[in-house]
């Protein structure tokens, strides 16, 4: 019995793990857009640039950690209720930061940070694909 559970649990570990890969692959591109737009423009557009990835990257880590605690659910209409609360609270977490940011700390440079805020969305959507190919990481 030991076994299967075993051998289960290895079985379900990549799939697991792929939202938490998807946020660190979105990290380090963000990083990157932060680092180059911070060295190539300004200090003001390097701050804006870092909080539009910031907007984008913690509600995805939100949602990657609360994936994590329900892919361990066993009952399939509870799991998928518990991921519509997951997307729910991300959206929410967006919506709290882009006003969070606008009030307290308002862009210099709006384009760099909605310019950082899409590419680091768009890496989200495309890390499986990355993980995949540039990475060769077994998803």
């Amino acid at each position: 019995m030991r076994r299967a559970s075993s051998a289960a649990l290895r079985q379900r570990l990549p799939q697991q793990s792929l939202p938490l890969k998807a946020v660190a692959v979105q990290c380090m591109f963000g990083a990157v857009i932060a680092v180059a737009v911070l060295l190539l423009v300004s200090r003001e557009a390097g701050v804006s640039a870092l909080s539009g990835v910031l907007v984008s990257l913690l509600p995805s880590f939100y949602f990657a950690w609360r994936f994590v605690r329900i892919y361990a659910s066993r009952q399939a209409s509870e799991s998928v209720g518990l991921m519509y609360r997951a997307e729910v609270g991300k959206f929410g977490l967006t919506v709290a930061m882009f006003i969070a940011v606008f009030v307290l700390l308002p862009p210099s440079h709006p384009a760099f940070f909605f310019f950082a805020y899409i590419a680091t969305t768009l890496v989200q959507w495309l890390a499986p694909w990355l993980l995949r190919t540039l990475f060769r990481c077994r998803i």
